[in-house]
């Protein structure tokens, strides 16, 4: 109702203003503030457990692998053929992109994962 009166007399005052011959300009600053609150919840894939093709499309998780691995020989879906330059190597799995690294490995390199689903070498079983 405050804002309501306080328009009429601006418009009242501008008409006189104007009416007398004087040049009425008017800085008016827009003071409304709109609180606007967003919250996203994301809810984190598990890297571990996806195949190649699972993995690498997956923004938050990275391709473990051993010497030189190639999209190629997993033939994904919606990915075009293609031929790889290095031999290609042994993908070990999928961790979370938030684990340290390293992400490749030896060729011949054993990888388990912890608990958090990071990689890391382990010997070689006897």
């Amino acid at each position: 109702m405050k804002w309501r009166s306080a328009s009429v007399c601006l418009a009242i005052a501008i008409t006189l203003l104007a009416g007398c011959g004087g040049k009425a300009v008017i800085d008016v600053e827009d003071t409304t503030t709109t609180s606007t609150t967003t919250t996203t919840t994301t809810t984190p894939v598990a890297c571990g457990g996806l195949d190649y093709c699972g993995c690498y499309p997956q923004p938050g998780c990275e391709v473990v692998y051993g010497g030189c691995i190639c999209g190629c020989d997993y033939q994904c879906p919606g990915e075009p053929p293609c031929a790889c330059d290095c031999g290609g190597g042994p993908y070990h799995g999928c961790a979370p992109a938030s684990c340290p690294g390293p992400f490749a490995f030896g060729e011949l390199d054993y990888v388990a994962f912890d608990a958090e689903g990071c990689p890391y070498v382990v010997p070689p079983p006897q």
